[in-house]
């Protein structure tokens, strides 16, 4: 961990222009390594951590670095943005999140991945329009990220940006969109639930069929039925109330099986 002396000295090292000795080149390569290094020195474990045993009132080393990360956002250099991105989403805080959300524009693929994650680490309500348009990335990763981060946000005003990434090419992103309708229990939803009943990855398959088991609308019947392979869905459910609506039993036909990412990737 960090003392605030090292903190300083990177601060000083990513936030003073060109000196006079240096060549622009040199110049960069500095401030690149220093917003490097400032992400390298916490991990946001320890971070959450220490903010738990942290008096608040005082300034603790990683939050003096934030306003100098949030001001090399906009650096000229791609490389500097891109490890300035990567240190604010490691420091969690919360100040940074208008500058995060602007980030998700930035040229820098990095960048984007990072402000993407970041969000939906700080789950806050403002991000929402942002990460709605980061739901039409050219990216698949800012793309899954902002839907893994509507899923914790549980906000209504994604569910239409949502419903349209179940018909994403990435899998990941139509398992965050379908997880996430699930938890917004939105009705506008449902067809589009019950086409993902049919999508090529099972993993998608199953997050689809417990969004419309919360949801509990005999509409999706037929097509649980041919995502389960045609089993008899008019056994009773003790388990899981909102599906008993639809008579599934969840343990016994693997709506609720976790999927490991081996299982995942050999789709």
């Amino acid at each position: 961990m960090a003392d605030a002396k090292e903190v300083e000295q990177l601060i000083k090292q990513l936030s003073d222009g060109k000196h006079w000795w240096e060549t622009e080149e040199k110049a960069i390569h500095r401030r690149r390594n220093a917003a490097r290094t400032l992400g390298r020195l916490y991990d946001t474990a320890s971070i959450l951590y220490l903010k738990a045993l942290v008096n608040p009132n005082v300034i603790q080393p990683w939050q003096a670095a934030v306003p100098y990360l949030i001001k090399a956002l906009d650096d000229a250099d791609g490389d500097v943005r891109k490890y300035s991105y990567e240190a604010l989403y490691k420091l969690v805080d919360k100040s940074a999140v208008h500058h995060l959300v602007k980030a998700l524009d930035d040229s820098s693929l990095r960048g984007r991945r990072y402000a993407a994650k970041a969000l939906g680490r700080l789950r806050d309500s403002a991000t929402v329009p942002g990460l709605i348009r980061a739901l039409s990335d050219s990216n698949s990763d800012v793309r899954r990220y902002a839907a893994e981060a509507l899923r914790w946000l549980g906000d209504k005003r994604a569910v239409l940006g949502l419903i349209k990434a179940l018909d994403d090419s990435h899998k990941y992103v139509r398992r965050y969109a379908a997880e996430a309708l699930g938890k917004l229990r939105d009705k506008s939803a449902m067809p589009g639930l019950i086409k993902a009943l049919a999508d090529s990855s099972s993993y998608v398959r199953g997050y689809a069929a417990e969004a419309v088991g919360k949801l509990g609308d005999k509409r999706a019947a037929p097509g649980l039925i041919i995502a389960l392979g045609g089993a008899d869905l008019t056994s009773d459910s003790s388990q899981l109330p909102e599906e008993k609506k639809i008579g599934i039993t969840p343990g016994k036909y693997g709506l609720k099986k976790k999927f490991s990412r081996k299982e995942i990737e050999k789709e």
